[in-house]
């Protein structure tokens, strides 16, 4: 009965996750090429 509602926070965390994720892997590659040059 309850499986919505669990997906639906579970699609939510997983979305924040995601997205943090993608600003912290950016951030690195942004340090790297910086270093680089």
């Amino acid at each position: 009965m309850d499986a919505p509602g669990g997906m639906s926070v579970s699609a939510s965390a997983i979305a924040i996750t995601v997205q943090v994720w993608n600003m912290t892997a950016i951030s690195a590659l942004a340090m790297e090429s910086q270093q680089n040059n």
